[in-house]
């Protein structure tokens, strides 16, 4: 049974919406005064270089696109504060580690583990101590192990590297590119990003 004014059946949509029908509630802005609703996004304000986009809660990971256009990447001089401090963390456990022969066994194991270690929890305590996370860099999410390990080798030849020059230029490469990936970031898909933005 049809009414007057209704559309048949298969005629849906055969009538522009009538007078008082409503749109839904994500496609209007926002009355004054009022926060933003769900869904809603302000047409003409574009992200603001150094701040989240518009619907980011702290403790959530960002989509890739947020990634690219409204968060603060970890350029070359506060990585290379935070990895100064790790190093000189990992000397001073070394020492102590170094009284005991037991201790001296554990050193090499220690080098080799702290940072695939660290980094597979988000972040080292030097990157701590300086607002720094590492993440993955298709989904924003905290690196597994085996992206920490890729890392972690590619650093080492960075390292070695740097008898020619070579990795040198891998380490240095965070100063030039545009989001502050060193080789062993591309390597092993990894971006490190500041910290307050993951709530903390």
């Amino acid at each position: 049974m049809t009414y007057q004014g209704t559309p048949a059946p298969g005629d849906a949509g055969a009538y522009p919406p009538q007078q008082g029908y409503a749109l839904p509630q994500s496609a209007y802005p926002p009355p004054p005064g009022y926060p933003p609703q769900p869904g809603y996004m302000p047409q003409g304000y574009p992200p603001q270089p150094g701040y989240p986009p518009y619907g980011f809660q702290p403790g959530t990971a960002p989509t890739p696109p947020m990634l690219a256009i409204g968060f603060e990447y970890g350029g070359f001089w506060i990585r290379e504060a935070a990895r100064t401090l790790d190093i000189s963390a990992l000397y001073g456990l070394s020492l102590l580690l170094g009284i005991t022969f037991v201790g001296i066994v554990l050193i090499p194991f220690l080098w080799i583990g702290y940072f695939p270690y660290f980094w597979s929890k988000g972040q080292t305590p030097g990157q701590r101590v300086c607002g720094l996370r590492l993440v993955r860099e298709s989904d924003g999410m905290p690196i597994d192990a085996g992206a920490a390990i890729v890392r972690f080798i590619v650093v080492i030849a960075e390292l070695l590297g740097l008898i020619v020059l070579v990795g040198l230029l891998g380490l240095i490469w965070p100063a030039f590119e545009a989001r502050k990936r060193a080789w062993h970031d591309m390597a092993a898909g990894t971006l490190l990003m500041h910290a307050q933005l993951y709530g903390g």
